[in-house]
């Protein structure tokens, strides 16, 4: 179980098909008020199947659900497609990363060192940086950058606001 702030509740990273919580308030304890209306519209579509070339609520790519969540909460255009990422926002270091950013990845193919995937960050703690995104095999879901599979991925971190 992870916390945001004090004591409110957020989520439970989904490692494998567990479900998540999602949260009925996100903490102001996170910092700016646009972080939490980005991080509620990113948690009210978990469990939204995956749909490649998708940008809607019927079914959402990563890029397509990452650009859905930044432009219908806060007005923010981001890249249509994940490879776009890489050269848009302000690239942020791991340490300098908050709930909000966006965390980018190679595509399946980890030896290419171009972004094929990504996710919105939504907590970070002292072993992990947690991120929903939509994934092909599950659809919107939370996982953690430290798993096996996302950790050999992991490419850079965009902040957009």
């Amino acid at each position: 179980m992870l916390l945001l702030g004090a004591s409110t509740l957020v989520l439970r990273a989904q490692e494998s098909n567990k479900s998540a919580e999602i949260p009925t308030e996100v903490s102001s304890a996170i910092g700016l008020p646009e972080i939490n209306i980005l991080l509620q519209e990113a948690y009210s579509h978990m469990g939204t199947r995956y749909r490649s070339g998708g940008k809607s609520p019927q079914g959402f790519d990563c890029s397509g659900f990452v650009g859905f969540c930044f432009n219908s909460s806060l007005g923010i255009k981001t890249p249509a497609s994940s490879s776009g990422f890489h050269s848009a926002g302000v690239k942020i270091t791991e340490s300098e990363a908050k709930p909000g950013d966006v965390i980018c990845f190679t595509g399946s193919n980890s030896s290419r060192r171009i972004c094929g995937h990504v996710g919105i960050i939504t907590e970070i703690t002292d072993s992990t940086i947690y991120f929903i995104h939509s994934a092909t095999s599950s659809g919107i879901r939370i996982d953690a950058l430290y798993q096996p599979y996302y950790k050999t991925r992991f490419l850079e971190i965009r902040r957009f606001f």
